[in-house]
């Protein structure tokens, strides 16, 4: 009986590490969305180039701050929708094109404004990105947690049906 009961406070161990694990990625998605995915889509809302500049401005404060300029957030499926680089690179341009005009006439103010709001809507924001460079770590920790708490259990549960017999 006491067997079990320790596998049992080990599963329960594992699992906390299974909550931990979700919580901190929840409250990462939560920081990325605010500090740059809701700038991204405040700037393609915005009506006039200088508002989408400043809403820019601050994604790619932001994305330059945590490193998220190059590289690849999956770790087994490396393919382009996973590319930081290819990300960075299409909000950088934007926020260019929109300086480029930003003293133009309205027609062409008004087309940088279509083009970037079509780019930006268009673009995927990398899944992982809010926990690069770090996603080898997250992945391990959710491993293990989940293999523990899984071997754990199936053993208690081994030795409590061994118990009864």
């Amino acid at each position: 009986m006491k067997r079990i009961k320790g596998l049992i406070a080990l599963g329960m161990v594992f699992t906390l590490l299974i909550t931990a694990w979700a919580t901190v990625r929840g409250v990462k998605a939560s920081q990325f969305e605010r500090n740059c995915g809701e700038y991204i889509r405040r700037a393609t809302v915005a009506a006039d180039i200088q508002t989408a500049k400043v809403e820019l401005a601050k994604a790619l404060n932001y994305a330059e701050k945590e490193k998220l300029t190059k590289g690849t957030v999956k770790l087994f499926r490396q393919d382009p929708r996973n590319d930081l680089g290819f990300w960075y690179n299409t909000l950088s341009s934007s926020y260019q094109e929109l300086d480029k005009v930003s003293n133009g006439s309205w027609m062409e103010q008004s087309a940088s404004l279509m083009k970037m709001r079509g780019s930006l809507q268009e673009m995927v924001i990398p899944t992982g990105i809010t926990i690069y460079p770090y996603n080898m770590f997250y992945f391990v920790w959710v491993m293990v947690a989940l293999f523990g708490a899984t071997i754990c259990y199936l053993l208690a549960y081994a030795y409590l049906k061994g118990k009864h017999k």
